[in-house]
């Protein structure tokens, strides 16, 4: 995606790293959720392998305001590198740029935003800027065959 102001509620969202080959995982483990190998088509632009573990967020809520929800829980940061199922802010704003880049802030500012953390192979709130190691994420909308 592109374009934050195409998400809308009811879509369903992947949080990837598309340049390592990586989606976010549907569980969460010491405050952070893993990361799932995955493929992609060469141009980057869909996910052409999609794994069971893989984190298929349902958002709900207004934008600047959106929920994340999977399996009935929903995603929230309890502090800064800490997530959780169903626990702390759980409302997240949304912004993509023309490269991809998704930018996925928590609603209490001081938690982060979601950045993919190569050496330490996971998904997770920072407060730091994206680096080499620490990567802002792509985000994938699933698209059903109603085309949604």
């Amino acid at each position: 995606m592109t374009n934050g102001s195409d998400l809308k509620a009811g879509d369903i969202i992947v949080i990837a790293s598309n340049t390592k080959g990586f989606v976010a995982s549907n569980t969460i483990t010491s405050d952070y959720m893993g990361q799932v190998s995955t493929t992609f088509s060469a141009d980057k632009t869909t996910i052409t392998t999609l794994p069971a573990e893989a984190a298929q967020l349902t958002i709900g809520g207004t934008s600047g305001a959106w929920t994340l929800t999977y399996n009935e829980k929903q995603l929230g940061a309890t502090a800064v590198k800490k997530v959780a199922w169903d626990s702390g802010t759980k409302t997240w704003s949304i912004t993509i740029a023309k490269d991809g880049g998704a930018t996925i802030q928590n609603g209490t500012s001081t938690y982060g935003r979601f950045l993919h953390n190569v050496s330490s192979t996971r998904f997770t709130t920072y407060t730091s800027n994206a680096t080499s190691s620490i990567l802002l994420p792509q985000i994938y909308k699933k698209v059903t065959s109603s085309g949604g």
